[in-house]
């Protein structure tokens, strides 16, 4: 019983690993995007403004 439960504890730590890596990938991603989109807003405002 205790060997199942270290078991189901690993393959849970591993999928909370991996959840987080994710996690940290998906909030680099938005944050590129997030400079992209902000460049392209400015630069309409300039356009818009003069």
């Amino acid at each position: 019983m205790l060997n199942l439960k270290i078991c189901s504890y690993r393959c849970s730590f591993q999928a909370n690993q991996a959840n987080q890596e994710k996690q940290i990938n998906l909030t680099r991603n938005f944050h590129k995007n997030g400079k992209k989109f902000y460049l392209v807003c400015k630069n309409n405002l300039k356009l818009s403004h003069f």
